[in-house]
């Protein structure tokens, strides 16, 4: 934290700055763990279905990311899954 007295901005920018950064890799990390649910349960990305999924979706709304961005992701997975296969 700086001590300037000018610096308020700077203090706000470092604090997100790192907030942004430790939200990232955690959503970096969800949607590795997406990936390898949908591949054990045969390219299944829907959460009624895939167990695994529904565990992930509950540890999402747990560490506070919206319910809507779990499945913003899990769209673009099934897209990416089946314009690859």
């Amino acid at each position: 934290m700086h001590i300037a007295g000018h610096s308020h901005w700077q203090n706000i920018q470092k604090t997100k700055g790192r907030n942004d950064l430790m939200k990232s890799q955690q959503i970096n990390c969800f949607i590795t763990r997406m990936r390898s649910a949908a591949r054990r349960a045969g390219g299944v990305y829907e959460v009624e279905k895939n167990k695994e999924m529904a565990n992930l979706l509950s540890e999402f709304q747990a560490a506070s990311i919206p319910k809507q961005k779990f499945y913003d992701i899990l769209k673009r997975l099934q897209v990416t899954f089946h314009s690859l296969s």
